[in-house]
């Protein structure tokens, strides 16, 4: 299992959501010596605010040569993706906002389809539920199949070993959702994609993400589940 982390606090090292992702990956290693992570820190990269243009959409890739290039490549390369962020005002990190922005175009193409997803938000006492909806509801844009999630308040984890604890149930179910081949698609995720389905098919002129669909067969399934277990078998 190749595991890809963003990790979207400027803390990087000091942050509650880096311990947490070191733990869970102590933990997978030990579940299966084969598991692999990689853990991109906000701290660490390069990636450029998004100039507000269509371009990326125009073009089918990405317009800056910063470190999202690798990062993107990453993320085609990995079986599950977990993205982690801090609260902030009910909200995620702008670090993490701005790692969503530039992958906004992929958005309409599924391109991370065929991938597991895994979330993680840390908090004092609240705003969770807000910023595990918000990721979650990207990931099933991005064509990920999210196996579940994790909320971290800091006031509710009173010592070292609880904190352990949870990072051994994220583990854990990560590995067993990376294993499972049982799928409950959203009905969001569903009618999201049908909405695309029939928004392309009725295009009169052929856009990069039209051209997309038709080279990748998305037009030929019923339903986002067939496509997805489709990906799931290559």
């Amino acid at each position: 299992m190749k595991i890809f982390v963003f990790l979207g606090s400027p803390r990087g090292e000091e942050s509650i959501g880096y311990k947490f992702i070191k733990l869970v990956e102590k933990n997978l290693i030990e579940m299966d010596s084969t598991n692999t992570m990689i853990i991109r820190r906000a701290d660490e990269v390069d990636i450029k605010d998004t100039d507000g243009s269509v371009m990326d959409f125009l073009a089918g890739q990405t317009r800056f040569q910063d470190d999202m290039v690798n990062i993107e490549k990453e993320l085609l390369e990995s079986d599950v993706i977990i993205l982690v962020s801090p609260v902030y005002a009910h909200n995620v990190s702008a670090h993490i906002k701005r790692f969503i922005d530039r992958l906004s175009y992929w958005l309409h193409i599924y391109r991370l389809i065929g991938k597991k997803g895994y979330i993680v938000s840390t908090s004092s006492n609240n705003g969770n539920e807000m910023v595990n909806e918000y990721l979650s509801s990207m990931m099933q844009y991005l064509g990920i199949y999210v196996i579940g999630e994790m909320s971290l308040q800091s006031e509710k984890i009173d010592s070292q070993k609880v904190f352990e604890s949870y990072a051994r149930m994220a583990a854990k179910n990560i590995f067993l959702g990376y294993k499972s081949t049982e799928l409950d698609i959203p009905y969001t995720q569903e009618q999201n994609f049908i909405h695309f389905q029939n928004e392309y098919r009725n295009l009169k002129k052929d856009s990069k993400e039209k051209i997309y669909w038709k080279e990748h067969g998305y037009f030929e399934v019923e339903s986002f589940e067939e496509l997805y277990r489709r990906e799931m078998v290559k």
